[in-house]
């Protein structure tokens, strides 16, 4: 897995964001895990994480999320799995996209 942390960051949250923008992963791997991190300890954080088609498509391509996560004052990190398909078919790289919404500070 490649990280490329070198791409502008948009919609800036000053609570929770991405570890890094961009992942990079084969098919073979079967999966790709994003680190979600807090930038402030002590205080409980909701919110959820899903999934967007980009050339990659859900349910052929990889799996889609919808999920809902909570971040107790300790955490720090949380780490995201979403499944890739493997078809063992040539094709060019194809992207999908996360997006963190409805955060919730405690």
């Amino acid at each position: 897995m490649e990280e490329d942390n070198e791409a502008p960051i948009i919609n800036v949250n000053k609570t929770i964001g991405f570890k890094c923008l961009h992942y990079s992963v084969t098919e073979s791997s079967g999966e790709v895990k994003v680190t979600i991190k807090k930038k402030k300890a002590g205080s409980e954080v909701n919110f959820g994480v899903r999934t967007k088609d980009g050339s990659a498509v859900a349910g052929k391509e990889y799996d889609a999320i919808q999920e809902s996560y909570v971040m107790e004052g300790k955490d720090q990190e949380k780490q995201i799995s979403i499944k890739i398909h493997d078809n063992n078919e040539w094709q060019p790289d194809l992207d999908f996209f996360l997006e963190i919404y409805n955060i919730d500070t405690n």
